[in-house]
């Protein structure tokens, strides 16, 4: 009798043994193929991300080469690419690399600067969609022609003083052979204050009457001012509004010449 129940005790034992050795074994192999699919996805993801940065980033090059051959081209909205006898060109829908979209947004800052960003979707292995965008500021190379092409601005050192009414420290220079003329000017700006007063190196270029106010954006004949070939710096004293400017304004300066070229700075305080 107690044979037979020790018999049975053991073979008990054996079999929890049993079943806790295989219950381990699953867990292990469950862990590893979980490893191993974890694995497998993080290194397709980690060479997706790789491929998706390569186009966004090959989308802005292409956009660059377009502006290089012509800057009206690059007209505001979403577009995508296809090369076309050898050159780059934009179409109206996103292009479709294998599992990739590529969209590329156009935004106009001013008349000569756009912001470009190229976005790349594409979806993971759980059917989650995936994106990386990259932006750049492009500026029309054709202000580097006849007069605007001889002014250099230095905006390093601007600030909005006197209770935030006054926009004050840009610095211009003529770094051409010849004379250069400015002429007008043109500034945007947010918010409601309208432009009073523009002065360059002491010298009013443009005081507005009580009436005539300037607004966002409005071409501003100003005071015909001489900037001499390869002289002193001239500092912007300020361009000032009738209001408080909003809380971190930015501003785009336009400067035209009397030979019709222009050069505009994208300003931030």
């Amino acid at each position: 009798m107690c044979n037979y129940f020790q018999d049975n005790s053991q073979r008990g034992q054996s079999l929890i043994e049993i079943l806790f050795a295989i219950t381990i074994f699953t867990i292990g192999v469950v862990t590893i193929g979980y490893l191993v699919i974890d694995a497998k996805t993080m290194m397709r993801y980690s060479t997706d991300m790789t491929e998706a940065r390569l186009l966004a980033t090959e989308g802005l090059e292409a956009v660059t080469s377009i502006q290089v051959e012509d800057f009206g081209l690059l007209s505001e909205g979403d577009f995508g690419l296809v090369i076309e006898d050898g050159s780059w060109s934009l179409i109206i829908a996103p292009d479709q690399q294998e599992k990739f979209s590529r969209t590329i947004s156009i935004e106009n800052i001013d008349v000569n600067i756009k912001d470009v960003t190229s976005t790349v979707t594409w979806k993971i292995l759980s059917g989650k969609e995936k994106n990386i965008s990259y932006t750049t500021r492009l500026y029309n190379w054709m202000q580097n022609d006849r007069q605007a092409g001889s002014l250099a601005v230095d905006d390093s050192g601007v600030s909005v003083v006197a209770s935030s009414t006054k926009l004050s420290g840009l610095v211009l220079e003529n770094i051409g052979a010849e004379n250069i003329m400015l002429t007008k000017m043109v500034v945007e700006w947010s918010g409601l204050p309208k432009l009073s007063l523009i002065t360059l190196e002491g010298v009013d270029l443009y005081t507005a009457s009580t009436s005539g106010l300037v607004g966002s954006g409005e071409e501003i004949d100003v005071l015909d001012y001489q900037l001499v070939s390869s002289s002193w710096q001239h500092v912007l004293d300020g361009i000032e509004f009738d209001g408080e400017l909003p809380e971190d304004t930015n501003f785009i300066v336009r400067f035209v010449f009397e030979d019709d070229s222009e050069r505009s700075v994208y300003v931030t305080p």
